[in-house]
């Protein structure tokens, strides 16, 4: 399982109607797949929003956590033209043979059309409906 970052960001805030995806990350129901390029991404959007300390404590609690993998990518996909940095979460799911990458964010839904590389692509609100 990996999220896009604005879908991560969105499950930490208590009363957010995506905090039910932080949760089931908190209860093992799931397996989070990260590489260093989306902890690069999840590190400077979260320093942004909040601050360093705050940032720095978020990324290492999913490193350290027993249900998180680190994935190395090796190959690019280059699946979406629009936003190119979306890329490294598309690497990311062929990479480590993703369930779900978890998105609200249109520029995904190209990769919808295609039948390879596999990466299936579902929404916040489908995957909460997947772990209740």
């Amino acid at each position: 399982m990996l999220f896009d970052t604005n879908v991560l960001i969105a499950s930490f805030g208590k009363s957010s109607p995506y905090r039910k995806i932080f949760d089931s990350f908190l209860n093992y129901q799931f397996t989070l797949l990260l590489s260093n390029e989306t902890l690069l991404e999840y590190l400077e959007i979260i320093q942004k929003k909040a601050n360093s300390v705050v940032a720095e404590n978020i990324i290492m609690s999913l490193l350290c956590a027993d249900n998180t993998e680190l994935i190395e990518i090796f190959f690019h996909w280059s699946l979406i033209e629009y936003d190119k940095d979306d890329n490294k979460f598309c690497d990311l799911a062929v990479a480590g043979n993703a369930d779900y990458l978890v998105t609200n964010d249109t520029h995904f839904n190209v990769v919808k059309l295609n039948s390879f590389p596999p990466v299936h692509i579902i929404s916040a609100d489908e995957f909460i409906k997947i772990i209740s």
